[in-house]
């Protein structure tokens, strides 16, 4: 069940609550500065739809600039894992992620 949600091209956004922040570091030119545990969760919630449970790790601090990518792994309840490459939007600290 996991590997047919993890091989769907699922995209995601979400407008991180920290948007100010995330702004006022992207225009220092240091990146912008994501919050992992509003990305795990999304991820988290978006595989419960399809009766999926997995756990996901993101790095942390994450930090990005606008247009790069991390990679968070994401493990379901068997043990299998796969990546979720999270792309950073804009300095708003919108988000969209992909399996993979």
């Amino acid at each position: 069940m996991f590997r047919k949600v993890a091989g769907l091209a699922l995209i995601i956004t979400l407008a991180a609550s920290t948007a100010g922040c995330a702004k006022l570091l992207e225009n220092l030119g240091g990146g912008v500065n994501m919050d992992p545990n509003i990305i795990e969760q999304n991820i988290i919630d978006t595989y419960a739809k399809s009766s999926v449970n997995v756990s996901v790790e993101c790095p942390d601090p994450f930090v990005a600039k606008v247009g790069e990518s991390r990679n968070c792994l994401v493990t379901d309840e068997y043990g299998t894992t796969a990546m979720a490459k999270v792309t950073v939007e804009n300095a708003d600290g919108v988000f969209t992620w992909v399996a993979e």
